[in-house]
């Protein structure tokens, strides 16, 4: 049957198990399920009981995946076929006896995708050829957006979780970091979620409770339904063994922390994850990195080797200063600026992995959060002399801090009341001033999405950091972090900056530059004549100085004012408001219309006289229906369409 947690079928209990099943049917790269039904019962399904699926595609293609355990005497497995066409699957059981679970063949018809989710059409994450990003699976860029909502597994309710990422959906988030169990708590059963369900079924902490994972799947599949990865933390490190503190902790063993790791590989084999192993700590003892190693190969194996894996390290570290190469299992690098409002590490970590010989892409996986207070606690309660909230300012700051200076896979957002799901039943640590509901509207998450659009139209994947383009400045911070593609220069211009002067391109004539607001994308257009760039800046706010070589400016769709230019509408899908930039090269009467497909005006967004510059317009989808849409730019010498889609 199809529901909205994807394609789920079921072989029924009484079939033999020597023959073959109807045709089933999936779509590429979607969630999909096997459901048996045992014909007894275990003590410890998880400890007695290995299930396999070995599954056969078109021109040999193979995945093999683990089931697991969901209550009473059901089993599944979970998978995503990338590619279309007839796959034959066949599940095997240590208990060779159980017929219900061993030795069952079916067949799955797979269709194309045919919808807008990328992951779904394009495939899920791989590493760039060069080791730099992220793609999908096509090979096209991926820029990672992440946001941090770590305890949002326990501690929502479905409403607000949905609410949450219908708003991080429109400001163009693809990324939800979270823990499977908690991250601060481990009481005696493990934590319980808000709909009554344990994390364990015992005290041994051997024996998982099924029912919990139900609202993680559902968050899980509604995040993947919306259009993100799902990075997830199966174990935090400091609720593991070696990591215990002192006589009394409550930790997993070895053989507990395996356990789980194959259960929450089975169980998210088919959803659109990333694994996240570890978790704010250091890894320096060998028996540690073994054991991160084997927990990683023991998540992957269950999930079919088709998920990208990275180690959380702790504050100022960053997972290079553990693994390397060598460790194959690790896809990616992940390093933890911390919580501080400009801290020195934020560029040096990034550029450090850059440089690094042992090379892999780069995330920065925790910034400093949004109205946290600057390294954590309040004042009275740190060393340190500044303690005050940070602001979207430092947040933007350690942003491009991070990006520019090297850490090309994206950047993770966050905020103080969104990481530990404060509510008013279980209100979080570090001294939220916002509930998890009103935190999601803190400015700075709104300014990830300028960054993001920034990023795409620079094409981040292809830049390198170009420090040694800085020739002086005049400000209060002492780094600015620059980034050049060889057609075009980026910098990030920290406040209260008076000035800065730059070294020209190569061999460059005239260059174009823009002054681009981080927290608004508004921009302007200017000229630059020939040898050192010297600018200053607007005002003494933060702002991005983007330079493009002027015999190439042209035929850039950075900005490219030096014609009249439509850009695609971003979000596309959205709902229900989207934002439309188009650039003026002359002052001109503009019109901005929206049709329907059947050209029907909806909508009149711009009729005015404008001088030339960049500009944006909002529209506002809220009282039409679901559909194709096109929008039309006209003056006197220029009109141009391109399509949007409204999803409700």
């Amino acid at each position: 049957m199809l529901s909205r947690f994807g394609i789920y079928f079921t072989i029924l209990s009484f079939w033999p198990a020597h023959l073959i099943c109807q045709a089933l049917q999936a779509t590429t790269n979607r969630m999909a399920q096997v459901t048996l039904f045992s014909s007894r019962s275990y003590e410890n399904p998880h400890k007695d009981l290995a299930i396999d699926c070995q599954l056969l595609g078109p021109a040999g293609m193979t995945m093999h995946v683990a089931g697991f355990w969901d209550g009473d005497s059901t089993y599944r497995v979970r998978f995503a076929l990338p590619i279309e066409g007839t796959w034959g699957y066949t599940v095997t059981c240590n208990d060779t006896t159980n017929r219900r679970l061993h030795g069952i063949h079916g067949q799955i018809n797979v269709q194309k995708y045919a919808g807008s989710n990328l992951f779904y059409a394009k495939g899920s994450l791989r590493v760039s050829a060069n080791a730099r990003h992220l793609t999908y699976g096509d090979g096209d860029p991926f820029f990672y957006l992440g946001d941090t909502a770590w305890e949002i597994t326990w501690k929502s309710r479905e409403p607000e979780m949905l609410s949450y990422l219908a708003d991080r959906t429109r400001k163009g988030f693809n990324a939800l970091q979270i823990v499977v169990m908690s991250h601060q708590f481990f009481p005696e059963y493990g934590v319980r979620n808000r709909y009554g369900a344990d994390f364990f079924m015992s005290k041994n902490l051997s024996q998982l409770n099924p029912r919990y994972f139900d609202y993680l799947d559902r968050i899980v599949q509604a995040a993947n339904d919306s259009g993100f990865v799902v990075a997830l933390v199966p174990l935090w490190a400091g609720m593991m063994q070696y990591y215990a503190q002192g006589p009394g902790s409550r930790t997993l063993t070895v053989e507990q922390s395996l356990l789980l790791a194959r259960y929450v590989g089975a169980r998210y084999a088919g959803s659109n994850v990333l694994w996240i192993v570890g978790g704010d700590n250091e890894y320096f003892a060998t028996e540690k990195r073994d054991f991160w190693a084997l927990f990683a190969r023991t998540l992957t194996n269950a999930s079919g080797d088709d998920h990208l894996v990275t180690v959380h390290p702790k504050s100022y570290r960053a997972s290079f200063d553990f693994f390397d190469n060598s460790d194959t299992w690790l896809s990616f690098h992940m390093y933890q600026s911390s919580h501080i409002a400009g801290g020195a590490f934020t560029w040096r970590g990034a550029l450090t992995g850059f440089y690094n010989k042992n090379t892999k892409p780069l995330l920065n996986g925790e910034a400093t959060y949004e109205d946290i207070y600057n390294n954590l606690w309040q004042p009275g309660d740190t060393t340190q002399v500044r303690s005050f909230r940070i602001d979207a300012t430092s947040v933007r700051q350690s942003s491009y801090e991070s990006l520019l200076s090297g850490a090309l896979v994206g950047m993770t957002y966050g905020a103080n009341g969104i990481w530990q799901w404060d509510t008013p039943e279980l209100p979080g640590t570090h001294l939220p001033r916002y509930s998890a509901v009103e935190a999601k509207n803190l400015p700075g998450s709104s300014h990830m999405t300028i960054l993001k659009d920034i990023m795409a139209k620079i094409q981040w994947y292809n830049a390198t950091p170009a420090q040694n383009l800085l020739v002086d400045l005049r400000s209060q911070e002492d780094f600015v972090p620059i980034a050049s593609s060889g057609l075009r220069i980026i910098a990030y211009i920290p406040r209260h900056t008076s000035w800065i002067k730059l070294r020209t391109f190569p061999g460059a004539g005239l260059a174009y530059y823009h002054w681009i607001n981080p927290s608004t994308g508004d921009s302007s257009l200017s000229r630059q004549t020939s040898g050192p760039l010297f600018f200053t800046p607007p005002d003494t706010s933060d702002w991005v100085l983007v330079i493009q070589k002027s015999e190439t400016y042209a035929h850039n769709d950075l900005n490219a004012v030096s014609s009249f230019l439509l850009e695609q509408n971003y979000p596309n899908p959205f709902n229900p408001k989207t934002i439309i930039r188009y650039h003026v090269p002359q002052d001109a009467s503009v019109v901005v219309k929206v049709y329907t497909v059947l050209g029907k005006q909806v909508a009149t967004l711009v009729d005015d006289d404008l001088t030339a510059g960049s500009y944006s317009v909002e529209f506002d989808g809220s009282a039409l229906p679901s559909g194709v849409y096109f929008y039309r730019i006209s003056t006197r010498r220029f009109t141009d369409t391109k399509r949007l889609l409204l999803v409700k």
